[in-house]
């Protein structure tokens, strides 16, 4: 199997699990190879929108703004490349989000071993005071075993 095609699978059920949760809107963004991302998902129902420069997650959250202007309700924020993500998972982070009345949910995790992720940091009430990449965490923030998974709920 090449690599698109690995890479394919890996968007492909990360956009199942979206569509299974029941999305209204699906907005993929696109880098690196977006014509073969394109061609690997010729659904009509799918939104492609270009990223170039290539700058983080947030960036690439910029770069939706116009294709969702028109669009009411909660924000689901999914990478790429989340193929065990499962559609109740999605459901369960939309409900705590609605239940808890924030306006962004981060979906946390705590990993055996949490490795390279990002670090939740959080102050003595619980509630999340940044999410600290593990090449710029410190010592102390690379003991931290909560992880950040890159799926966020946002109003």
């Amino acid at each position: 199997m090449n690599d698109t095609k690995f890479c394919a699978l890996i968007l492909a059920a990360g956009l199942e699990a979206a569509r299974n949760a029941k999305a209204e809107k699906i907005v993929v963004i696109v880098g690196h190879q977006s014509d073969k991302v394109r061609e690997s998902f010729p659904d009509p129902d799918l939104v492609f929108v270009q990223q170039m420069p290539q700058l983080g997650t947030g960036h690439a959250v910029m770069q939706a703004a116009d294709a969702l202007k028109d669009y009411q309700g909660l924000t689901v924020i999914l990478c790429g490349d989340v193929p065990l993500l499962k559609p109740q998972t999605i459901r369960r982070l939309i409900s705590s989000h609605q239940e808890s009345q924030s306006c962004v949910t981060v979906l946390t995790t705590e990993p055996p071993g949490p490795h390279a992720y990002g670090r939740i940091v959080k102050d003595d009430q619980g509630d999340i005071l940044k999410i600290v990449e593990h090449r710029d965490a410190n010592d102390a923030e690379k003991e931290i075993l909560e992880i950040n998974t890159g799926i966020y709920c946002v109003e």
